[in-house]
């Protein structure tokens, strides 16, 4: 089964009624997901981001997406043949990482990587208040007292007011700038996880 990020699988409902949710070898479940109880997934199914399942519903081979009443949307159904679980070619990067055209990165590094990415999203988030904070007390030299009550809080305000747009362009630099190293300029295209490192690098 392939996983996107951000889905919820729901086991009970409303009522507390459990109900099994069944995601068949072979089927895929891709981000912001909403899979509700009793939903089964059978194999060569694809619910595509945002799909919201009906409770208790079957999905047979095919593309599902979004929401209209309640149930999700059907694009396409799969050829035949499609009913029968195939390796993806996630799976065989990773399960055959020698075989790959390139160095595939272990698991323990994306874990690693994500976990630097949400400490470093925690840290620019108080950056603002600290840095506008920090420069007040330059301003201010140590002597707070000499200052009036109005002049002590109007400038570290204004400070951190300012702070914000300027660190706001800093980390939208650092962003662009490093998916520009790390995946280059984005070009249409089919990028196999097995066959190329595209996927990879933009993970």
């Amino acid at each position: 089964v392939v996983f996107g990020s951000r889905s919820l699988i729901l086991t009970s409902n409303a009522h507390h009624r459990r109900q099994v949710v069944t995601l068949e070898a072979g089927s895929n479940v891709s981000d912001r997901c909403v899979v509700l109880p009793g939903t089964r997934v059978k194999t060569g199914a694809v619910l595509g981001s945002g799909a919201l399942t009906k409770e208790g519903a079957t999905y047979e081979p095919g593309t599902y997406v979004g929401s209209r009443g309640n149930e999700c949307v059907q694009l396409k159904k799969a050829g035949a043949g499609a009913s029968e679980p195939k390796e993806t070619s996630y799976a065989r990067a990773f399960g055959r990482r020698r075989e790959a055209s390139y160095t595939v990165l272990p698991e323990w590094f994306h874990i690693a990587w994500s976990t630097a990415s949400i400490c470093w999203a925690c840290i620019v988030t108080k950056l603002p208040l600290v840095s506008g904070l920090m420069l007040a007390h330059l301003c201010f030299s140590d002597d707070w007292q000499a200052y009036s009550v109005a002049s002590t809080l109007l400038v570290p305000s204004a400070l951190i007011v300012l702070a914000y747009p300027a660190v706001l362009s800093l980390v939208l630099c650092m962003d662009i700038g490093s998916k520009w190293v790390l995946i280059g300029r984005r070009k249409p295209g089919s990028y196999a996880w097995d066959s190329s490192s595209y996927c990879q690098r933009w993970q």
